[in-house]
């Protein structure tokens, strides 16, 4: 699998909605189930979708979508999401597992980055769908 390919399924399905997602938390918002990616192959189309949230020095916090795209909990999400992040928690909304993430990549001109996730017990792998482009080649 193809992290370009990975990365288009989550431009391509996210857009406006990523902005809202990213946008800093109201702790009165009631907290988002897993979005449905249709790029994703699972008859479960939030399999291997987690939630991602990054507090940074200030308290204030962002929230983001992210892809476990690798075994050992390497997750995919947007490097605004982490940015100037002091602490990242992933939580797999659809076991409600909660994990503590470090970023083992970021890209800012991309807007990628790769977390490593704490624990990855119990996380699904996002497995996209056939014939999606392959964007790295």
């Amino acid at each position: 699998m193809a992290i370009g390919a990975v990365l288009a399924v989550g431009a391509s399905v996210v857009g406006p909605a990523a902005a809202a997602a990213a946008a800093p938390a109201d702790a009165a918002q009631a907290r988002p189930a897993a979005p449905a990616w249709p790029g994703l192959s699972s008859a479960d189309s939030s399999s291997g979708v987690l939630e991602v949230a990054a507090a940074g020095e200030s308290g204030a916090q962002v929230r983001g979508a992210a892809l476990a795209v690798a075994e050992g909990g390497i997750v995919v999400t947007h490097s605004h999401v982490v940015a100037g992040a002091t602490s990242i928690v992933v939580t797999d909304p659809t076991t409600g597992a909660v994990s503590p993430a470090s970023v083992l990549v970021r890209d800012e001109r991309a807007d990628v980055a790769v977390l490593q996730l704490a624990s990855a017990d119990g996380v699904r792998l996002a497995t996209l769908r056939e014939g999606l482009p392959d964007l790295a080649s």
